[in-house]
């Protein structure tokens, strides 16, 4: 028996052939609406950055609700429409059946919209485009 612990898989819904090393393997996920999702109500602590600034600190969040194929969540960090975040969470039991470690998720900022009265915090929409698979043991 030999661990691969350095191999891991790709799972994404929009295929990007530039946005992952060669040496990675992407499996393509079925695209579904993302209202045919259960959401779920619950706050789960995230982490999260920009893709393309790794030297950036990550910044740290709560989830308002989640589902399989995105997470929706409050912060202060100003972000856009169509920014690709790097997000590390634990998903839910509930979501996906079983507990898992954390993940690390690639996903695009889908909306972004103001809450409360002063303007300063962002309720933040985002679409989970692909994560890794922790290497299964042989």
């Amino acid at each position: 028996m030999t661990l691969r612990s350095e191999f891991v898989k790709l799972k994404y819904a929009l295929p990007e052939p530039n946005l992952f090393p060669p040496q990675v393997q992407k499996e393509t996920m079925q695209l579904e609406n993302r209202r045919s999702s259960r959401r779920l109500i619950i706050k789960v602590p995230l982490r999260f950055r920009p893709v393309k600034a790794s030297s950036m600190p990550e910044q740290a969040a709560a989830s308002m609700n989640i589902s399989t194929h995105g997470v929706f969540f409050a912060t202060e960090q100003k972000v856009s429409k169509g920014l690709l975040l790097q997000v590390h969470l634990n998903m839910p039991r509930e979501i996906v059946g079983d507990d898992v470690d954390e993940r690390s998720f690639t996903a695009r900022v889908a909306h972004v919209e103001s809450l409360g009265v002063s303007r300063e915090l962002s309720g933040v929409g985002l679409q989970f485009l692909c994560y890794e698979v922790p290497a299964a043991t042989i």
